[in-house]
């Protein structure tokens, strides 16, 4: 699997700039912060997505509403732009999380609270569809709308073969990949996790 760690892509000054969008972010989830040129880095670094000079991404926050509703421990209700990025809000934040989704095959609810990097749900069969990641180019567009949450391995099959590959199996398949719940926990602590970066 390719991804990254967003945050070791940034110099500290950029670091603080990220950590000071999401907490604009927090407190408005769905007003975009206004993009100024003072935040070209991190849009050059594929950090934030830009429309009509509006902040509308800034991963693993979607700032406007999306099928991934996540409730912070306020009970402030943010949006994620995938299964991943639901996952990530958790190691973004450092705070507890519910989580309220959608199988994208069956549309059966998913529920799934983390807690101190424990997850906690009444589903252990959930798998989620993972896209490589690449940072030179925006995860909104190339990754995101394909990294679904699914209420087991059997429903993401259907819905890989159906929309993504009819001929080559997921495990077999070097974009893709099928990832038990716990496993694409780790992927998004290793994603989103705030790192210590050093002045």
């Amino acid at each position: 699997m390719h991804y990254f760690n967003f945050d070791a892509l940034l110099t500290p000054h950029e670091h603080q700039q990220r950590q000071s969008l999401i907490r604009e972010i927090v407190k408005q989830p769905t007003t975009p912060p206004a993009f100024t040129d003072a935040y070209q880095t991190l849009h050059d670094k594929h950090v934030i997505v830009v429309q009509d000079h509006l902040i509308t991404c800034l991963y693993p926050f979607s700032t406007h509403p999306t099928s991934f509703k996540v409730q912070l421990s306020d009970h402030t209700t943010v949006y994620a732009m995938c299964a991943i990025d639901a996952l990530g809000i958790h190691y973004a934040l450092n705070e507890p999380i519910h989580i309220e989704a959608q199988c994208a095959e069956t549309k059966e609810p998913i529920q799934i609270s983390l807690k101190n990097g424990q997850l906690n749900t009444e589903n252990p069969a959930i798998y989620v569809l993972f896209k490589n990641l690449c940072s030179e180019t925006q995860c909104a567009d190339s990754c995101c709308p394909e990294i679904q949450f699914f209420i087991n391995k059997n429903a993401l099959d259907q819905y890989y073969h159906t929309h993504i590959n009819q001929n080559i199996a997921v495990e077999n398949h070097t974009t893709y990949h099928a990832l038990p719940l716990t496993e694409a926990d780790t992927v998004a602590k290793e994603i989103f996790e705030i790192r210590e970066i050093n002045e």
